[in-house]
C-alpha cells in the first residue's frame, strides 16, 4: 500500500469515533521506483493531509519530509522528490492499521495484489486481506 492510498483511507466502524488516519505499524517496507511527474505532485498536495503522509512516513521509516509545506517548496526539485519518494515510491507490504488501539487491517499480502478478498469481522475491528 503506497502512502497515497494511506492517506485516504478511514475507519467507519460504529462506535469509532477518530477514524483517520490509520496508524500504521509497518514489518514490511518495500520501495519501487515509480515515474517521476512534479506536476502530479503539485495536483494532489492540497487533497492530502500533510499531517497524515509525514505521521505515516515515519511509521515506514521515512522521516525527513518537513513538518508543513509552502508553496515555493511545490516549486523545489529536492522537497518534490522527496514527496514523491514518500508518497508513491514506498509500500506498506506487510504490517498493521490501527485505529484507537484496535488492529483494522493486518496487511499480509503485496500492496499490489488488490485483487483480494477482505475479510471484516467489524465487531472486533479486524479485517484480512486475502490474495485471490
Amino acid at each position: 500500500m503506497k502512502l497515497l492510498t494511506h492517506n485516504m483511507l478511514q475507519c467507519h466502524i460504529k462506535g469509532v469515533k477518530d477514524g483517520y488516519p490509520l496508524k500504521i505499524e509497518a514489518e514490511k517496507v518495500e520501495e519501487r521506483e515509480q515515474d517521476y511527474e512534479p506536476d502530479f505532485l503539485r495536483h494532489i498536495y492540497p487533497r492530502l493531509n500533510w499531517g497524515a503522509l509525514r505521521e505515516g512516513a515515519a511509521a515506514m521509516g521515512i522521516d525527513d519530509l518537513p513538518e508543513a509545506v509552502s508553496e515555493d517548496m511545490l516549486e523545489d526539485e529536492a522537497f518534490l522528490k522527496k514527496f514523491h519518494h514518500a508518497l508513491l515510491e514506498v509500500h506498506l507490504e506487510e504490517g498493521s492499521l490501527v485505529v484507537e488501539k484496535r488492529q483494522m487491517l493486518c496487511l499480509a499480502v503485496a500492496a499490489s495484489a488488490w485483487n483480494a478478498e477482505i475479510t471484516a469481522h467489524p465487531e472486533a475491528g479486524v479485517a484480512w486481506i486475502v490474495p485471490l
